[in-house]
């Protein structure tokens, strides 16, 4: 079992997004182990459908696959492919299985917005269509959004971090004696607080800690196509994935600012990581709209420390795109994973991943919006004629 079948049978019809939409998709926290056809899983699953599995978090982060379900029972898929890895759902590891709808034509005019990151499930824009997919003026967006800046105490923090499609943003605390803000998501953990750690353990961009009561310090970039950029008191998040994107996560998290120089001035979480967008078509055209994967930028603080630092969030990450089609015109810069803005001395995050495969291809994009841009062209074998469609 490979990570595709092919386009579907059309059998959901036509996709017409017209006015502002976020998407809605059937999608279920799911479990199992390489080689077996045996799926833990509890949603509307019927056969025939086509389905994602995805290991979002955790052990294995980035596996994913596309499968189809041969039978159902409640809380057990079966599939018709053996599984080509091991999914796990448990503690810090999220697993999410996302029914894929099959298209016969998709038009996009307006806005089309990934559901949001959850901690568990959402993130993850896929498309399945035998027809034609043409972004014709509209967007598909999965962004992360920017931190916040705030003086407010909220569950022991004092700025909330950027949500949005991929990995969140650390929170930022004002804190007289010590500060310990937060790491940025990533692939490995949820949001931490280390306080006097600098190092990054993943993709999420490390928070401000330390032990002085005297200074700001400012969170770093998250990671993904490339490393985020670091903050003055920790590591920006590492690369993560790879450039055929058979490995895939969402963006790291920006890292949250800390305020140890002034209570009662304001702080600033991170960003949050761009999503995940994946279009599976005989034929995908976007030279009149946009592909966005992009990680949200830091919160602004306003108050500086005696040596001109500020308490700002770093930036997320850009997320991941993933195009394959027979024929594929992307225009010129209409996709874009840029990471998100670390303002004053926050991290920028760092940028996403792009890989497109196709038989025909037309379009680029500048490296101004990608970390990692590969391509794949010709000798595939849905080019020429497709046969056996699902």
């Amino acid at each position: 079992m490979g990570q595709f079948l092919n386009f579907g049978n059309g059998s959901a019809g036509s996709l017409n997004i017209t006015s502002n939409t976020t998407a809605s998709f059937t999608w279920a926290s799911g479990s199992g182990s390489s080689g077996s056809k045996s799926l833990t899983a509890t949603a509307s699953f019927s056969a025939g459908d086509i389905v994602l599995i995805h290991q979002s978090r955790g052990t294995g982060a980035g596996n994913w696959e596309i499968n189809q379900v041969s039978s159902y029972t409640t809380g057990t898929v079966t599939l018709t492919n053996n599984m080509s890895y091991t999914y796990t759902d448990s503690g810090a590891s999220q697993c999410q299985v996302i029914k894929l709808p099959q298209y016969s034509g998709v038009n996009i005019t307006a806005n089309y917005t990934v559901p949001s990151w959850n901690g568990s499930v959402g993130g993850i824009l896929p498309i399945l269509c035998n027809g034609r997919v043409y972004i014709n003026g509209g967007q598909i967006i999965a962004d992360g959004l920017v931190g916040s800046s705030s003086t407010t105490s909220s569950d022991g923090f004092n700025a909330q971090g950027g949500l949005g499609a991929g990995y969140w943003g650390g929170r930022g605390l004002r804190d007289g004696s010590h500060v310990d803000s937060e790491d940025g998501e990533g692939y490995s953990s949820a949001r931490v607080a280390r306080e006097s750690v600098d190092t990054a353990t993943d993709n999420g961009g490390c928070g401000c800690g330390f032990n002085n009561s005297d200074l700001n310090g400012s969170g770093s970039g998250g990671g993904n196509g490339t490393v985020g950029e670091d903050g003055n008191f920790g590591d920006g998040g590492k690369v993560y994935n790879n450039t055929a994107l058979t490995q895939m996560t969402f963006g790291g998290g920006g890292g949250g600012g800390g305020n140890g120089h002034n209570n009662s001035a304001d702080v600033s979480g991170g960003g949050g990581g761009g999503g995940i967008i994946m279009i599976f078509a005989r034929e995908i055209i976007c030279s009149s709209g946009y592909l966005l994967s992009r990680g949200g930028a830091g919160g602004d603080s306003s108050h500086s420390d005696y040596q001109g630092r500020k308490a700002s969030g770093g930036g997320g990450a850009g997320g991941s795109i993933l195009l394959k089609a027979q024929t594929l015109n992307i225009g010129t810069d209409r996709i874009r994973t840029e990471g998100g803005d670390g303002p004053d001395s926050g991290g920028t995050g760092g940028k996403g991943r792009i890989r497109l495969e196709s038989c025909y291809l037309s379009g680029s994009v500048s490296s101004t919006y990608y970390g990692s841009y590969s391509t794949s062209i010709g000798g595939h074998n849905y080019c020429g004629i497709l046969t056996g469609m699902i």
